[in-house]
């Protein structure tokens, strides 16, 4: 009997395991390209910086910048943000192709 509970138990297990892969799976194939990451535009329209610099040669080296009188100031970007501002939509999210390189982000959905 312990033996036939431990069979059932450990199918049923496969098959959940079966369900949540395939959940993903589809996901996946559900997310499209939106494009490109508009940075400049994100830091002018929503965070009113000057726009976007970058400060380190990988993808998270971008950040927002302004000058007041003599100093420059700089805050990071959220780049998921510039995705759901930029697309209008707010299941987008940001994506890279290459960590060392800065140029390489994109939105999905």
């Amino acid at each position: 009997m312990k033996t036939k509970f431990l069979v059932v138990a450990f199918c049923l297990a496969v098959f959940a395991v079966g369900l949540v892969t395939s959940d993903v799976a589809e996901s996946r194939a559900l997310s499209r390209n939106l494009g490109g990451v508009n940075l400049a535009g994100y830091c002018q329209q929503v965070v009113k910086y000057s726009g976007a610099e970058l400060v380190a040669n990988n993808v998270y080296g971008w950040r927002c910048w302004k000058n007041e009188g003599e100093f420059k100031y700089w805050t990071e970007i959220t780049v998921t943000g510039a995705c759901q501002w930029q697309y209008k939509n707010r299941y987008a999210y940001a994506r890279y192709r290459s960590y060392s390189n800065p140029y390489s982000w994109y939105c999905n959905d």
